[in-house]
């Protein structure tokens, strides 16, 4: 997930939790192995990935993202991974 945090900066924002001292949140969002991902837009979860699977299957859950943010709202979707050399912050 941090490289993908780093490849996809300024386009997504990545939190990671430690289900370990977050118990609440983890119940709150069905959090029952590790790892979990959860890809949100405006706050309202959309699709929950379990497992840890190829980096493919990360990249097609966040271009699935922002195509919708394109046909959502009308804007130009952003330049893929390899187009940013950016920084990730977490």
């Amino acid at each position: 997930m941090d490289e993908l945090a780093h490849e996809y900066c300024g386009k997504i924002l990545c939190f990671r939790i430690d289900a370990d001292d977050y118990p609440r949140v983890a119940a709150l969002y069905g959090v029952e192995r590790i790892p979990t991902i959860l890809v949100f837009k405006h706050a309202e979860k959309l699709e929950t990935i379990v497992g840890t699977l190829p980096k493919s299957v990360y990249v097609a859950a966040i271009q699935k993202l922002l195509s919708q943010v394109l046909s959502d709202d009308d804007v130009a979707l952003p330049p893929g991974p390899e187009d940013s050399a950016t920084p990730a912050v977490s």
